[in-house]
């Protein structure tokens, strides 16, 4: 038996494997890689173990947890490249379309995966010779080659040696004191992570609203009641009570990430940093249309707030990627949609990101973007000088329109003052009277 028909049949033994598995797969899969369907779309690779109420899945980032109702199916993996290579033998390779199809799998399945991306590359160069005037070939090429140009980047930055010189973008990230302070500013009271208190912060807070009406201060026995509370709630209270401290503030320390960045890092950065972060898009060395993400190897909190910060605070004149009183006008979802439908289009024509609003990548963007805690964004009190890569962002949390009506009412003011100084005795007289 040769290799092609190896593989063949090996994909057709796997395939009637599956058919055949419950939902739940076997027990003998226990303790290997197994893919994770869960019913609202999202998939997740790991070693599965059974509980009594659902199931324990432990991925590379750590350990997940479903239950059963959330489930629509568990079944083993097929290394990727073998049901790729399957894929090819039973496609015809002298067709484009049938190229292209085989590329197009690996862009929606394993875009991180080098090795199956040249295998893309040739295809779809394959495709072209056979029909040069391929334009979604074509497009996809881009994509393709964009991201080897990323992995082989990234790849070069993690081989790098202790006391080389920094990247670049590391000087535009944020810095732990950042980190602190979004978090805080992002905080909810449900939110179940650990925060510590520095230079005796409740005290001072404490000593500060002792006597007032405020939150019963004046009442006998709220310093114990208050004392007793978890700390997020504790802090709940104080941003509430002293929303201009800054003092107070950045001596308060979340230690761990909020709901609101977890649901960041896995809900909503994977979308852009597979279509917006791209290195002939978003994600090259310098701005592109005066955007730019970063895109660091493995887990890089910093990188992360500030991809975060980016999506929360650029904006293109009136627009903002991320508009917090009007969700649907946010510019990565409207830049996602397809040109005919979109109100806002993208300047240069791409590929649509999201087949519509109901899509499931539309719809965790767009619930995520409606969990953050503020209609305004607060403020994050990041440095002045703060530019990564040049770019310059809103942090001030401060309403765009008060400044309009602050100059609206410069404006006006200006006439009337120009007035008074052309006021007669007469026109003063009868003001008096």
């Amino acid at each position: 038996m040769n290799s092609r028909t190896y593989r063949f049949v090996l994909t057709a033994c796997v395939a009637a494997c599956l058919a055949v598995l419950p939902a739940w797969g076997q027990d003998e899969e226990e303790g290997k890689i197994q893919a994770v369907k869960l019913k609202d779309g999202r998939t997740f690779q790991g070693v599965v173990t059974r509980r009594d109420d659902g199931i324990e899945v432990k991925t590379k980032g750590g350990e997940l947890k479903f239950q059963e109702d959330q489930i629509e199916s568990i079944q083993p993996v097929v290394p990727a490249k073998d049901e790729y290579l399957a894929r090819r033998d039973a496609a015809d390779l002298n067709s484009a379309e049938a190229r292209y199809t085989l590329a197009r799998w690996v862009w929606e399945h394993h875009q991180n995966d080098k090795t199956l991306l040249l295998y893309a590359r040739d295809d779809l160069k394959a495709a072209l010779e056979i029909q040069k005037s391929y334009t979604r070939a074509i497009l996809l090429l881009r994509q393709v080659e964009a991201k080897i140009r990323v992995l082989d980047a990234a790849v070069a930055a993690a081989s790098r040696r202790p006391g080389e010189a920094l990247a670049v973008e590391d000087r535009d990230l944020v810095t732990e004191q950042d980190i602190f302070r979004i978090r805080l500013m992002e905080l909810r009271e449900t939110d179940r992570v650990m925060i510590q208190y520095k230079n005796k912060v409740l005290k001072r807070y404490i000593d500060s609203m002792r006597g007032r009406e405020t939150d019963g201060w004046d009442l006998h026995g709220k310093e114990q009641h208050f004392l007793a509370r978890p700390r997020s709630v504790q802090v709940m209270e104080i941003l509430r009570n002293k929303p201009n401290d800054v003092s107070l503030q950045r001596d308060i320390h979340v230690m761990r990430d909020p709901k609101f960045m977890t649901d960041f890092r896995t809900h909503v950065w994977p979308i852009i940093q597979n279509h917006c972060a791209a290195a002939n898009c978003h994600g090259g060395p310098t701005p592109n249309g005066g955007l730019k993400f970063f895109v660091m190897p493995g887990l890089n909190p910093r990188a992360d707030y500030t991809n975060f910060l980016i999506v929360s605070g650029w904006e293109k004149g009136k627009n903002h990627l991320l508009d917090r009183q009007n969700i649907e006008a946010s510019l990565i979802l409207q830049y996602g949609l397809n040109r005919k439908v979109a109100e806002k289009r993208h300047p240069v024509e791409i590929p649509p990101i999201f087949t519509g609003i109901r899509s499931p990548n539309y719809r965790r963007v767009y619930n995520w973007m409606s969990s953050l805690r503020k209609p305004i964004a607060p403020n994050y009190d990041i440095h002045s000088g703060f530019r990564p890569a040049g770019m310059t962002l809103d942090t001030s949390g401060k309403p765009k329109f008060y400044d309009e009506m602050d100059q609206e009412g410069k404006d006006k003011a200006k006439p009337a003052e120009k007035d008074a100084e052309n006021v007669s005795d007469d026109d003063e007289a009868e003001a008096g009277e």
